[in-house]
């Protein structure tokens, strides 16, 4: 289930006609309560309005849905980069974890035949009752 919050900036933006226009621009967000997202938004300047609810949307006329849409198609497709980047990394990192497990395996079967050697090496000076110099 997806748990971040989407979020959209208001703007006023000064049209071609000379009129003012209502801009938004839309932005996702971590999961935040409504209180520590206004004290977020109100340190860092920047007004932030919630995306409306489904009731209010069914209740916009169809020309303030569209243009809703139009504002959230940018956020989704960032949503979706950044999910498929996350992807990728994860996908990156478990290769390189796997090839540091094979790795680590290697060494540890090579360190297991070193001793082996010695304790062989050891066994022979034992049994042949040779002793080695002190140095």
């Amino acid at each position: 289930m997806w748990t971040a919050n989407l979020v959209v900036r208001k703007k006023r933006v000064h049209t071609r006609r000379g009129g003012n226009q209502l801009k938004c621009q839309t932005k996702v967000l971590p999961a935040l309560s409504s209180q520590s997202r206004k004290q977020k938004s109100s340190a860092q300047g920047r007004p932030y309005c919630e995306v409306p609810t489904m009731q209010a949307v069914e209740k916009m006329p169809e020309d303030q849905v569209r243009t809703l849409v139009t504002e959230l198609l940018p956020a989704l497709s960032e949503a979706r980069m950044s999910a498929a980047h996350s992807k990728l990394q994860h996908n990156l990192l478990s290769i390189e974890t796997s090839e540091a497990a094979s790795k680590a395996e290697v060494e540890r079967e090579m360190t297991r035949r070193e001793v082996q050697v010695l304790q062989a090496i050891t066994l022979l000076l034992h049994s042949a009752h040779i002793q080695t110099p002190k140095g």
